[in-house]
Protein backbone atom coordinates (compact mmCIF):
# COMPACT_ATOMS: atom_id res chain seq x y z
CA UNK A 1 0.00 0.00 0.00
CA UNK A 2 1.22 3.51 -0.76
CA UNK A 3 0.53 6.71 1.09
CA UNK A 4 2.14 10.14 1.27
CA UNK A 5 3.93 12.02 4.02
CA UNK A 6 5.04 15.65 4.29
CA UNK A 7 8.75 16.38 4.82
CA UNK A 8 10.46 19.69 5.54
CA UNK A 9 13.77 20.40 3.83
CA UNK A 10 16.31 21.10 6.58
CA UNK A 11 19.50 21.29 4.52
CA UNK A 12 20.56 21.69 0.88
CA UNK A 13 24.12 21.26 -0.33
CA UNK A 14 25.74 24.32 -1.88
CA UNK A 15 27.78 22.30 -4.35
CA UNK A 16 26.84 19.46 -6.67
CA UNK A 17 28.15 15.93 -6.96
CA UNK A 18 29.90 14.65 -10.10
CA UNK A 19 26.49 14.12 -11.76
CA UNK A 20 25.33 17.70 -11.10
CA UNK A 21 22.95 16.72 -8.27
CA UNK A 22 22.48 18.58 -4.99
CA UNK A 23 21.83 16.68 -1.79
CA UNK A 24 18.87 17.55 0.43
CA UNK A 25 18.02 16.38 3.94
CA UNK A 26 14.30 16.13 4.81
CA UNK A 27 12.51 15.48 8.12
CA UNK A 28 8.85 14.52 8.67
CA UNK A 29 6.74 15.47 11.69
CA UNK A 30 7.04 11.91 13.02
CA UNK A 31 10.83 12.15 12.95
CA UNK A 32 11.44 10.17 9.77
CA UNK A 33 14.55 11.58 8.12
CA UNK A 34 16.00 11.04 4.65
CA UNK A 35 18.63 12.41 2.36
CA UNK A 36 18.40 12.29 -1.40
CA UNK A 37 19.99 13.93 -4.42
CA UNK A 38 18.05 16.19 -6.80
CA UNK A 39 18.83 17.86 -10.12
CA UNK A 40 18.50 21.62 -10.59
CA UNK A 41 14.89 21.29 -11.78
CA UNK A 42 13.76 19.46 -8.62
CA UNK A 43 15.97 20.82 -5.82
CA UNK A 44 14.07 22.80 -3.17
CA UNK A 45 15.01 25.55 -0.75
CA UNK A 46 15.58 25.06 2.96
CA UNK A 47 12.27 25.09 4.92
CA UNK A 48 10.16 24.11 1.90
CA UNK A 49 7.72 21.24 2.47
CA UNK A 50 7.74 18.38 -0.01
CA UNK A 51 5.73 15.18 -0.29
CA UNK A 52 7.27 11.73 -0.12
CA UNK A 53 5.57 8.57 -1.34
CA UNK A 54 5.71 5.95 1.38
CA UNK A 55 5.22 2.24 0.71
CA UNK A 56 3.83 0.32 3.70
CA UNK A 57 3.82 -3.49 3.99
CA UNK A 58 0.91 -5.64 5.23
CA UNK A 59 2.11 -5.17 8.84
CA UNK A 60 1.94 -1.39 8.57
CA UNK A 61 5.72 -0.97 8.49
CA UNK A 62 7.20 1.65 6.17
CA UNK A 63 9.46 -0.23 3.78
CA UNK A 64 10.27 2.43 1.18
CA UNK A 65 10.09 6.19 0.76
CA UNK A 66 10.59 8.02 -2.53
CA UNK A 67 10.66 11.67 -3.52
CA UNK A 68 9.65 12.89 -6.98
CA UNK A 69 12.82 13.74 -8.85
CA UNK A 70 15.00 12.33 -6.05
CA UNK A 71 17.81 9.83 -6.50
CA UNK A 72 20.04 7.90 -4.11
CA UNK A 73 17.46 8.15 -1.33
CA UNK A 74 18.80 7.07 2.06
CA UNK A 75 17.03 6.76 5.41
CA UNK A 76 18.79 8.59 8.25
CA UNK A 77 18.60 8.13 11.98
CA UNK A 78 15.66 10.05 13.43
CA UNK A 79 16.60 13.29 15.16
CA UNK A 80 15.47 13.89 18.76
CA UNK A 81 11.79 14.88 18.98
CA UNK A 82 12.77 18.28 20.45
CA UNK A 83 14.66 18.94 17.23
CA UNK A 84 11.72 17.75 15.11
CA UNK A 85 9.34 20.10 16.96
CA UNK A 86 11.76 22.99 16.39
CA UNK A 87 11.97 22.19 12.68
CA UNK A 88 8.18 22.15 12.29
CA UNK A 89 7.21 25.14 14.45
Amino acid sequence: MQTTKQFKVVAVSENTNSFGLKQMVMVAKDGSAFRACFNSLNVKQKDEVITGTVTVNENGKEVRTEFQGGELCEKLLAPPMDTVREIWK
